[in-house]
């Protein structure tokens, strides 16, 4: 059996490689972050408009609160995507 050599990493490259790795975990939490600020904004708009409208669209004042009342981690459009979708669904087949 044949063994590869790998030689030692030098300090200098190490500490490059971590520093570019935590420059990495960095960004990638910034750009969540602004995410996480945008869709709440997002939210934060239609709790603003009128009954008739979150109607057109298919969401209803509750599904706002509950988008709202999630977790930071979670997308509060999201939620209401998925609200609006089972209210379509659930329209569809209560049609007689």
């Amino acid at each position: 059996m044949l063994m590869k050599y790998q030689a030692p990493t030098p300090p200098g490259q190490r500490l490059l490689q971590t520093a570019d790795a935590f420059g990495g975990f960095l960004w990638s939490s910034a750009r969540q972050l602004y995410k996480t600020i945008k869709h709440r904004r997002d939210v934060s708009v239609l709790a603003d408009q009128d009954d008739r409208l979150l109607a057109d669209i298919g969401i209803t004042r509750d599904d706002l609160r509950h988008a709202i009342r999630q977790p930071p981690w979670h997308d509060p459009t999201e939620v209401l995507r998925r609200r609006a979708g089972a209210a379509r669904v659930g329209k569809f087949f209560n049609c007689s």
